[in-house]
């Protein structure tokens, strides 16, 4: 396949979710100007939601990271920030991100929801969106891995149409989905 079928040239530029109560949150690509919203969305993550996203307890998330999710360390990312204004200013809460191997065109998905948004159906907005826009960009499948001790997650990935596959040996769940023929 490779990167030839990729399609970085992205139209969507922003979008508005209605989460059951009401709530509108603003969702658009992460941007290179966004890396100080991005690392205070990180710090402000409880170490729980740190170690069910990354596998290990990590005191803070390095900045490499970040960088990745705007697009600063390079390589073939789609990130989703989902923004709110309120008495604190604009920030962030939460990020759907997608990095993909332009040789095979498969996606790894990963999301991150700000503690106190967390169960309010944002994850599952935020993803399917993100699901949407691998498709459109080439993307033939997407895949994840999710920590034996995060069923919620499981359960948002299945309610997408994930194929959900239990791997002992990893200790963790293998999550997969064609996007494209």
């Amino acid at each position: 396949m490779g990167h030839g079928r990729l399609r970085r040239r992205r139209r969507f530029r922003k979008a508005w979710l209605r989460l059951p109560e009401g709530v509108r949150v603003q969702v658009r690509l992460a941007e290179p100007s966004d890396l100080n919203l991005v690392l205070d969305f990180l710090a402000s993550l409880s170490q729980e939601t740190l170690y069910r996203r990354f596998g290990r307890p990590l005191a803070r998330v390095p900045v490499f990271e970040a960088r990745r999710v705007v697009g600063i360390a390079g390589g073939w990312e789609l990130c989703l920030v989902a923004l709110i204004d309120d008495e604190r200013g604009q920030r962030a809460i939460g990020l759907a991100q997608c990095s993909v191997d332009p040789l095979t065109a498969i996606g790894e998905v990963s999301l991150l929801i700000c503690d106190e948004w967390q169960g309010r159906g944002l994850g599952l907005r935020l993803l399917n969106l993100l699901v949407r826009l691998a498709k459109e960009a080439g993307v033939t499948e997407l895949t994840g891995r999710v920590s034996l001790d995060n069923p919620r997650m499981v359960k948002l990935f299945r309610a997408l149409g994930f194929k959900v596959r239990l791997s002992m040996e990893d200790r963790e769940y293998h999550v997969k989905l064609k996007v494209a023929p």
